[in-house]
């Protein structure tokens, strides 16, 4: 058979094999290329963010205290209560996987641990104080769906190891752009926990994020902590004093 007809009929084949079978570059990514995207997206970056922290319980009136944030990268944070009056000068720090908590009325910080709540809501130290979840979790994508109005990527992040706090997550990851629109969290044993949504996409500190995040508590019906940025600097350098027990038991 001619050389040039059987690169015609070698051609022919590829075309019905491309239509049938997309190739790699049209493909899902894994559950670890979405997450990394997730990752870059929400928590590559330092600056400084004025934020909301609002706890809502069934017949009662909510609370709000106003605190700020300072980040560098995924390692290190520390926030700091600035309203209320009795809160004032409150704070966390995490550097690395050690947490630490200051009160002002015991002159002293506290060494704390991820699983415990971060104090009067339905959030735990390591929400709000760890920004590498994903480190000690094996993602894997299990599905695409709508949620929110948004089309999805689902991930399942499992673990088996017993020191982390919540023995699976599943993130529903917006297509467009690698944002988080829903997390679930579940026990060890399989229960689901909590829920958080994340709403109100928009640019803040010349970064685009969600700048509502609402966790809703599945084991007490109308529990809700709310975290709402008020303002942020992403541009500004923050000096690792401020990630020291130093800075944190600063007197305001």
């Amino acid at each position: 058979m001619p050389v040039k007809t059987i690169c015609k009929q070698v051609l022919g084949w590829l075309l019905v094999l491309n239509f049938f079978w997309p190739q790699a570059a049209g493909a899902a990514p894994s559950g670890e290329e979405i997450m990394a995207a997730l990752d870059r997206a929400l928590n590559s970056y330092q600056g400084t963010i004025l934020m909301d922290l609002t706890v809502a319980r069934p017949g009662g009136t909510p609370r709000t205290s106003r605190i700020r944030v300072y980040i560098s990268g995924t390692e290190k944070m520390c926030f700091r209560y600035l309203e209320p009056a009795r809160e004032r000068g409150q704070g966390y720090l995490r550097v690395g996987d050690e947490i630490w908590m200051y009160l002002p009325n015991a002159r002293r910080s506290l060494r704390m641990s991820g699983r415990q709540n971060l104090q009067g809501t339905d959030l735990a130290n390591d929400d709000l104080l760890r920004l590498d979840l994903f480190r000690d979790y094996n993602p894997v994508l299990v599905g695409e769906e709508s949620e929110g109005g948004e089309e999805c990527w689902v991930v399942q992040l499992t673990t088996t190891d017993p020191s982390v706090t919540y023995g699976k997550m599943i993130y529903w990851v917006r297509k467009i752009d690698s944002l988080p629109v829903k997390t679930e969290y579940y026990s060890f044993a399989g229960k689901l926990l909590k829920t958080m949504y994340y709403k109100e996409v928009q640019e803040i500190g010349g970064l685009v994020r969600p700048v509502r995040m609402e966790v809703h508590s599945n084991l007490r019906e109308g529990y809700q902590t709310i975290l709402t940025m008020i303002e942020a600097d992403f541009a500004t350098a923050i000096d690792d004093a401020v990630f020291t027990r130093d800075f944190l038991e600063q007197i305001y």
